[in-house]
C-alpha cells in the first residue's frame, strides 16, 4: 500500500528529532566526537529539533486532514506500529519542545519570565496537555479501532480498586528504592531525590493543576482509551502488557518506573472490564494526588531544621528541647499519621488483589494472534521506535 507524504515526512521528522536531540543530549560524552566533527553550538541544535518538531506536528495534522485513511491497515503488525507511532509522537513532542521551551520564551518575553511560578507548569500545560495531544488525536483519528465493551463499576468496586491500586504502588515503589540505590551506586544518580527536589520547589495549586488533574487526564487518553482501543482485539494481555510497560518506560527513570509499570497494568486492565476512561482517570488522580500533592504538602510542612536542632541535643528532657519538641509535634504527627495510612492501603491492596485473583483474568480477542506475539507487537517501526526513545530518556537522566 502506497503511504502518504505526510506519514512518510512525520515518520523522517521523528527519527531527525531523536538524533538530533540524542546529540543535544550526549556531546560531551557519548556523541563527543560526532559533536565535535560537526562542530555546532547549542543554539543550533535547539534550532533543529524546534524545526523537526514543528513539521511533525504540521505531518500529524496533515494526516488528519487527508480524506484516505494513511494508515489504513490490514494486518495486526501495521496497526502496532501505527499506535507505536502515535504514542511515539507524544513522546518525542514532549521532550523536544520541552527542550526548547526556555530558549522561545527568553527571546520572546525576555529572562525575567523564568522568575515566574507559574512559569515551568504552563510550559507543561502548553506542550504536553495541549499540543501534544492534539498530535495524538490527529494520528488517533485514522488509526482503526475496536471500542472496549462497557460495563459499570459499582462505588464498593471503585474503592477495592482504589486500594488494590494503592497495593500496587506499593510493591512498585519498594523495586524503584532498590533500583534508585543501584542507580546511586553505579553512577552517583539517585531519581528519587532529584523528583522529590522538583515536586517540593513548585507551587501548590500548579501541582494540582497539572501532576493532580491534567496529568491523569491526558496520561489514561493516550495510554489506555487511545492505545488499547486499537490493539486490544488482538489479545487483552498484551494489550494490557504494552500499555503497562511503555507507560513506566514513558517516565523516563528507574524511581518511577516500576510503580508507573504496576499502575499502567492495573489501570489498562480496569479499562479492558469496564470500557469506561472516566474509571482510570479517577483511579489515577487519586494516586497523583496522594503522592505528588499531599504527601509533599505534608513534607514541605516539617521544619527539618528544627527536628536536626533537637535531635542534636545532649539532654532531649531541657525546657529548649520541649519548646522545639512542641513546635515540630503537629506537622510530625500529620505526617505519621498520613504515612501510616498509605502503609495500611497498600496492606489492604494486597489482602483484596490475593482474594480478588480469580477475577483477574484475560478474555480471548476475536483476532487474537496466536504466534509470535511479541514479535508481532513489537517488531515494528512504531515501536522500536518508542523503545529507543525511552533508552535514550533513561540513559541520559542518570549521565
Amino acid at each position: 500500500m502506497r503511504k502518504s507524504a505526510a506519514s512518510i515526512v512525520l515518520k523522517v521528522m521523528m527519527v531527525w528529532i531523536l538524533v538530533v536531540y540524542s546529540i543535544l543530549l550526549f556531546r560531551r560524552t557519548l556523541l563527543k566526537p560526532v559533536a565535535d566533527v560537526l562542530g555546532m553550538d547549542y543554539k543550533f541544535y535547539l534550532g533543529a529539533l524546534l524545526a523537526g518538531a514543528v513539521i511533525a506536528l504540521v505531518a500529524c495534522v496533515g494526516i488528519a486532514l487527508q480524506k484516505k485513511n494513511p494508515l489504513e491497515l490490514t494486518t495486526a503488525k501495521k496497526n502496532y506500529s501505527a499506535a507505536g507511532v502515535m504514542l511515539s509522537v507524544f513522546g518525542v513532542l514532549m521532550i523536544s519542545l520541552g527542550a526548547c521551551y526556555d530558549s522561545v520564551m527568553e527571546l520572546f518575553f525576555g529572562e525575567d519570565i523564568m522568575t515566574k511560578d507559574w512559569y515551568s507548569w504552563v510550559g507543561t500545560i502548553a506542550i504536553t496537555d495541549v499540543i501534544c495531544l492534539i498530535a495524538v488525536l490527529a494520528l488517533a483519528s485514522k488509526i482503526e479501532k475496536t471500542p472496549v465493551e462497557k460495563h459499570k463499576m459499582t462505588f464498593g468496586q471503585f474503592i477495592s480498586a482504589v486500594f488494590m491500586n494503592a497495593g500496587v504502588i506499593g510493591a512498585g515503589m519498594i523495586i524503584g528504592f532498590f533500583a534508585d540505590q543501584l542507580m546511586f551506586s553505579t553512577v552517583g544518580t539517585m531519581g528519587g531525590q532529584a523528583i522529590t527536589d522538583m515536586m517540593m520547589g513548585s507551587d501548590d495549586f500548579w501541582r494540582i493543576l497539572t501532576v493532580g488533574i491534567g496529568a491523569p487526564i491526558v496520561e489514561e487518553l493516550v495510554f489506555r482509551k487511545f492505545l488499547i482501543d486499537r490493539i486490544h482485539k488482538y489479545g487483552e494481555g498484551i494489550a494490557i502488557f504494552v500499555s503497562g510497560i511503555f507507560f513506566g518506560l514513558f517516565h523516563g527513570n528507574f524511581t518511577q518506573f516500576f510503580f508507573a509499570t504496576g499502575i499502567g497494568l492495573f489501570l489498562a486492565f480496569i479499562y479492558m472490564r469496564t470500557g469506561k476512561i472516566w474509571y482510570t482517570i479517577l483511579l489515577h488522580m487519586v494516586v497523583n494526588l496522594a503522592t505528588s500533592v499531599i504527601s509533599m504538602k505534608l513534607v514541605s510542612m516539617l521544619d527539618l531544621e528544627k527536628m536536626y536542632e533537637f535531635l542534636e541535643m545532649e539532654n532531649m528532657m531541657s525546657p529548649e528541647a520541649e519548646e522545639i519538641m512542641m513546635e515540630i509535634m503537629p506537622s510530625m504527627l500529620l505526617f505519621s499519621g498520613w504515612v501510616l495510612f498509605l502503609i495500611a492501603s497498600v496492606i489492604v491492596g494486597w489482602v483484596l488483589l490475593i482474594r480478588n485473583r480469580r477475577k483477574l483474568f484475560l478474555k480471548k480477542a476475536p483476532e487474537h494472534v496466536e504466534k509470535r506475539k511479541l514479535c508481532t507487537a513489537f517488531l515494528n517501526f512504531g515501536m522500536l521506535y518508542f523503545l529507543i526513545m525511552a533508552i535514550v530518556r533513561f540513559t541520559s537522566f542518570y549521565m
